[in-house]
């Protein structure tokens, strides 16, 4: 995935002036930012870079990654703003105590809310602090408009002191989102494969019994497999799901298993090599939606997701079979998307393809006790 740097510029310089006190004349705020989460980012002050937590006049520029495909509704993160006075040299004199404000200007497509909006500055040794939270609304991120690449959130914060006091309150906080669109780094794989999990198939013989009319298959017992090999950097966090075509049925007791490999499953034969090992297996008896309750399921960097499948054809299905079974699928979600499983929830944007489908050519076969094919 490549990295993009962005922007979230914090313009931190607040003119307080003092008055009454023997502070010197047009005092001024000065600002720090200490990022909180994310914890991170690339921080500029006035075009120079600028050291997390220090204090500094003018603009204070943030740079965020915003790792995705649309921006997500809530809140995003926050940082901490610490203001104090810097004693100025000319009159007249700031008179204090004074009020000072923080007031969210300009365009609501993003949301700064400070813990504390509003301050008593009572002197020049005063200092002040809060949490303000950045937070993205639930119509920006369903708006197509924000959702393409280097899309772009801005929010101004402002000082103001409402009755002057002789205070020139020129500080902004300016803050940019910019979204950056992924690359697909979780590979989606799937197979239909023969009873001993030896072959790929891509065909299957289909009879029926002239005596019971019951349809039958070779292989009799084939299996569905979806792998999910997680080669990004990070952690993924994933529900999924996966069908089997309408003419045939998962097998009784428990057909659906699930298995972690610590390495990277790239092909077929990989996965014939991993399951001949033994590996260990999650039993979900015939549940075809998966996660973890109250979770998702975690795949490490590095590691493959495995589902196996056991299925046979149904007594009662099509006769003479279609030219082939289309409805073998599955799909990788985002996970905690949803814990409903009639909800189609979100698809996760980094999984390719996704959502992944196999097909099933069908032969009709003749013989002895057999319906015969037409």
């Amino acid at each position: 995935m490549g990295v993009r740097k962005f922007l979230f510029a914090f313009v931190i310089a607040a003119a307080l002036f003092t008055a009454g006190s023997s502070a010197w004349a047009k005092d001024a705020v000065v600002g720090g930012v200490t990022p909180v989460s994310p914890a991170n980012p690339i921080i500029v002050q006035n075009g120079n870079p600028y050291s997390q937590g220090t204090y500094a006049i003018g603009t204070i520029q943030l740079f965020y990654p915003v790792a995705a495909y649309q921006f997500t509704a809530g809140n995003f993160g926050s940082f901490q703003l610490d203001l104090s006075i810097k004693q100025g040299t000319s009159n007249p004199a700031t008179q204090y105590p004074a009020t000072l404000n923080l007031k969210q200007t300009g365009s609501a497509n993003l949301e700064l809310d400070p813990a504390i909006d509003s301050f008593l500055v009572t002197g020049p040794a005063w200092t002040g602090s809060t949490t303000v939270d950045i937070n993205i609304p639930q119509s920006v991120a369903v708006d197509p408009a924000f959702q393409v690449d280097g899309a772009e959130l801005v929010a101004n914060l402002q000082l103001v002191v409402p009755d002057r006091r002789f205070l020139d309150t020129v500080t902004t906080i300016q803050v940019h989102l910019i979204l950056m669109h992924p690359s697909a780094c979780l590979k989606v794989l799937n197979f239909v494969t023969d009873n001993g999990i030896n072959n790929q198939i891509n065909s299957i013989d289909v009879s029926k019994n002239s005596n019971n009319n019951r349809v039958s298959s070779s292989p009799t017992e084939p299996h569905y497999i979806v792998v999910v090999a997680n080669t990004c950097s990070v952690d993924q966090c994933i529900d999924a799901r996966f069908t089997i075509d309408s003419d045939f049925q998962l097998k009784s007791g428990q057909p659906v298993k699930t298995f972690s490999s610590s390495s990277i499953i790239g092909g077929f034969q990989d996965v014939s090599t991993f399951l001949a090992s033994g590996p260990t297996a999650d039993p979900q008896g015939t549940a075809t939606c998966l996660t973890v309750a109250n979770s998702c399921i975690q795949i490490p960097a590095g590691d493959s997701f495995l589902i196996k499948a056991d299925f046979v054809i149904k007594n009662s299905a099509t006769f003479p079979p279609p030219a082939q079974y289309t409805g073998f699928g599955a799909r990788i979600l985002n996970g905690g998307s949803t814990n409903n499983c009639a909800d189609p929830g979100t698809l996760n944007p980094v999984a390719d393809p996704n959502p992944i489908s196999a097909t099933l050519n069908a032969q009709c076969v003749d013989g002895s006790g057999k319906v015969s094919c037409p």
